[in-house]
């Protein structure tokens, strides 16, 4: 199956994508002992704030104090210790470095400093597949979170290529429309079935 258009770059989104985080979701609240509903209702309230730069690990844990009392060890947020809940999407990683040989490749992410850091550090040879990613697009580097267009316009200018040569892979729907309406190609990723989704993209990408 051919585009319409003709694909030279492909952006990938990270959580979801490349690697799977709903772990810590339910295992952060049960090791510490907080109530479930009330961490997740937090770090919904927060996620844009921290994805756009605005909202620093310290100033999470002054909240997370607040709620909860001092569970978290000084400096958790701060050093981004959630990623160690974060694991593979191995299935994606060998398909994008089958990808590496045919087209360049880009991220495109909603991701706070921290973590971000955290990743490159000490996990990136675990989260991450062994290719060269040409552009990477982060959140809070970039002041502005998807889905707004602007940090698709950014993304697609990055390139040197028109936006419809341009193909994103996310795991939200808000984040495919909006790559749509930036003029970018854009394909819905099911994180709970990565295998299906390799098929789908291989008859796109690799026939």
């Amino acid at each position: 199956m051919s585009p319409i258009n003709p694909i030279h770059f492909i952006y990938f989104d990270v959580g979801g994508v490349l690697l799977e985080f709903e772990r810590s979701r339910t295992e952060i609240p049960q090791i510490f002992g907080i109530d479930k509903v009330s961490y997740s209702q937090i770090m919904a309230n927060v996620a844009h704030q921290r994805n756009i730069g605005k909202l620093n690990g310290q100033e999470l844990e002054v909240i997370f104090n607040k709620e909860f009392g001092k569970v978290f060890p000084k400096g958790y947020w701060v050093t981004g210790q959630s990623a160690e809940f974060f694991s593979p999407i191995k299935e994606m990683h060998d398909f994008i470095v089958k990808l590496a040989t045919h087209y360049r490749l880009g991220l495109l992410t909603n991701v706070n400093r921290e973590i971000h850091e955290r990743i490159q550090k000490d996990f990136i040879t675990v989260l991450y597949p062994p290719v060269d990613f040409e552009i990477k697009i982060t959140s809070f580097e970039e002041g502005v979170a998807k889905p707004d267009l602007e940090i698709y316009r950014r993304a697609i200018a990055r390139t040197n290529l028109h936006a419809a040569e341009i193909l994103f892979i996310d795991d939200k729907l808000e984040n495919i429309t909006a790559a749509k309406q930036a003029g970018m190609q854009a394909m819905l990723f099911e994180t709970k079935n990565p295998q299906k989704m390799i098929e789908n993209l291989s008859k796109l990408l690799l026939s």
